[in-house]
């Protein structure tokens, strides 16, 4: 399960991280005529759809504290913090996603590190 949970947190994660970006970028997708999330539903829809996925993730993330005994409140505080960072980047971008597409885009990829970093350095401490 352990497994299944980290590759959920990279498959979850992937939407918010992309569709921000696309969101920013829909000028040069539309004149690629790549059909990214805002080009083919919309921004409203895809800012919608980045709310979603957000919350899932960050709900999946706790989920290793029940199935790693390695997992402990390290990891719990750093997650807590870094989900809390996530989520308002997300909510910035429902307020105007002009603005703070690209951080959520930028902060999404630290994000993913430091997540990942965590769990390793449970391991360890």
């Amino acid at each position: 399960i352990n497994a299944f949970l980290l590759f959920m947190i990279v498959f979850i994660w992937t939407p918010p991280h992309f569709w921000a970006l696309a969101l920013k970028k829909n000028e040069d997708y539309k004149k690629a005529h790549i059909p990214m999330m805002p080009l083919v539903k919309g921004y409203d829809s895809t800012i919608k759809q980045i709310i979603v996925y957000s919350i899932f993730l960050c709900i999946i993330t706790y989920g290793l504290i029940f199935t790693m005994p390695e997992i402990g409140n390290f990891y719990l505080i750093t997650t807590t913090i870094l989900n809390a960072k996530f989520l308002h980047l997300v909510y910035k971008v429902g307020k105007d996603w002009q603005q703070n597409a690209m951080k959520l885009f930028g902060y999404s990829i630290l994000y993913l590190f430091l997540l990942f970093g965590v769990i390793n350095l449970e391991f360890y401490i």
